[in-house]
């Protein structure tokens, strides 16, 4: 096949000639592993900040807009 690629001046041809070299088969599965675990704990972080940042606007809006912070003896302020 001689078409081109989705590069211009870069042919079918010369892509089917270069050589990749891979890691074995377990090498690559340990890399999957590691990059699945970090993708995962991405996400459980984004869940977690986000979690606090809606706990924090909740306190800004008690204290600061309702002014229901606790008191001396851990009541509400009004």
């Amino acid at each position: 096949y001689q078409g081109q690629s989705a590069q211009p001046g870069l042919s079918v041809n010369t892509l089917s000639k270069i050589e990749l070299k891979l890691p074995d088969k377990k090498t690559q599965d340990s890399i999957f592993s590691l990059l699945s675990a970090l993708d995962k704990k991405i996400a459980l972080n984004k869940q977690i900040n986000a979690r606090l940042e809606e706990m924090a606007k909740t306190l800004y809006d008690y204290w600061f807009v309702q002014f229901d912070f606790p008191d001396a003896n851990g009541k509400p302020y009004k």
